[in-house]
């Protein structure tokens, strides 16, 4: 998961929407900017043996630039025949600049010979996966106040004269800005095409602005955070009468408890169960883990192509412990709001005034599709943020901690 920080503009199309009530109108203006990606992302894979660490892995890659913040995902494959044989597979992000990518990939493949050569056991292979906005191109855009407050005023100015009324002056105005999906053509580059939008509301008429004139900002900010657990995915299959207890009970060195039971179905064989469980495991802590698991994969027996104990990794996860320990600043939030209120108040010719109100709604929910380190508001789609364990046939990436956010109310003063 990569951590982007965006404030938007440099505006290329626009979006309006129009409402007339008792005396006022509400406008929403929109434009769009589309962003070149300027990087092209390279998955380095490394094959090892279960008893080989993440540390001994970004050993052997020295020299690569790849380090531990590279990191992205691991899983495994599981041989049984003739015996069984566990592999695991380290998956590392490299952002590569498209000016850079015949040099790194040259160094890439220097490096997989070198590791092949002074590693036994260790084997790498490297793709390209994609491409990608740098944090830095994203951060060089902002959101051009001026222009959305113009083209709120002139769609205003339009709906009033239709009203048969003078347009008066902004009493409220709300903030929003949302980072859409990257748009792909069959054989296109994706682009990505960042929302910059205001909500206005002016006085119709000639009546003075009331006093309650607000503006509402909404700022929040994601925790970047390094998985520190791998999720281990354990099966036993056994008798159809043996109870769960007794599962757990055999299980027993592993760590596995009933608490990590998953879930437990048919396996297709007749009169037999196979019993499913997740256990969270530290990176320090896998190689014996894994070892822990062959040993009673070995106790448990099976048939040769089929043991009475399966055991892979699904991915990696933030634990809850590391992310209850991510703090929010609020004063850095109020701090990122007022920032971008004061543009949209100069934008619109009157004075930002005191903070009216803040509230913390929507700070416990991961916000899918924006960016960190904004002042903006906008309706975003939340993800679940918890641990989510997939089916036996995913790899579960390593779900990130919710944002901190406030929305925070200024006063406008005429």
């Amino acid at each position: 998961m990569i951590h982007r920080a965006l404030i938007l503009a440099l505006l290329v199309s626009a979006l309006v929407f129009g409402q007339v009530t008792a005396n006022f109108v509400t406008v929403t203006v929109s434009r769009y900017s589309n962003l070149q990606p300027d990087l092209v992302t390279i998955a380095v894979n490394v094959s090892a043996g279960p008893a080989v660490t993440l540390d001994q892995v970004l050993s052997a890659l020295q020299g690569s630039g790849i380090t531990l913040a590279n990191f992205q995902n691991v899983n495994s494959v599981q041989q049984y025949s003739p015996t069984p044989q566990l592999t695991v597979v380290w998956t590392f992000s490299l952002p590569v600049s498209l000016s850079d990518l015949k040099s790194t990939a040259g160094q890439l493949s220097t490096l997989q010979t070198n590791i092949a050569k002074n590693n036994p056991g260790l084997t790498m292979s490297f793709s390209v996966e994609g491409t990608q906005v740098s944090p830095q191109l994203q951060q060089s855009q902002s959101c051009a106040a001026a222009g959305l407050v113009a083209d709120a005023t002139a769609r205003a100015q339009k709906m009033a004269v239709a009203a048969g009324q003078p347009l008066g002056a902004i009493v409220a105005m709300s903030s929003a800005s949302i980072a859409t999906d990257p748009v792909t053509g069959v054989f296109s580059t994706p682009t990505y095409q960042p929302v910059c939008s205001l909500t206005a509301k002016f006085a119709l008429g000639t009546s003075p602005p009331v006093p309650t004139d607000t503006l509402s900002i909404a700022a929040s900010r994601t925790h970047s955070v390094q998985p520190d657990q791998v999720l281990v995915s354990v099966s036993v299959i056994a008798a159809l009468a043996v109870p769960l207890a007794d599962i757990v009970t055999e299980l027993q060195g592993s760590g596995i408890t009933a608490a990590n039971f998953s879930y437990a179905n048919g396996n297709g064989q007749p009169n037999t169960t196979q019993w499913t469980f997740s256990l969270p495991v530290p990176f320090t802590q896998l190689a014996a883990t894994l070892s822990t698991l062959a040993q009673l994969q070995q106790s448990l027996g099976g048939t040769r192509g089929q043991p009475n104990l399966i055991f892979y990794l699904q991915g990696t996860q933030t634990s809850p412990e590391l992310q209850a320990s991510q703090s929010c600043s609020f004063p850095a939030l109020v701090g990122d709001a007022q920032s971008q209120a004061q543009k949209l108040a100069a934008a619109a010719g009157v004075t930002l005034g005191p903070v009216a109100a803040v509230s913390e709604a929507g700070a416990s929910q991961a916000l899918a599709g924006s960016f960190t380190f904004t002042a903006l508001q906008g309706d975003f789609s939340a993800v679940y943020p918890g641990n989510i364990i997939p089916s036996l046939s995913a790899v579960l990436a390593a779900p990130q901690p919710p944002p901190c956010a406030l929305t925070v109310q200024f006063q406008l003063l005429h």
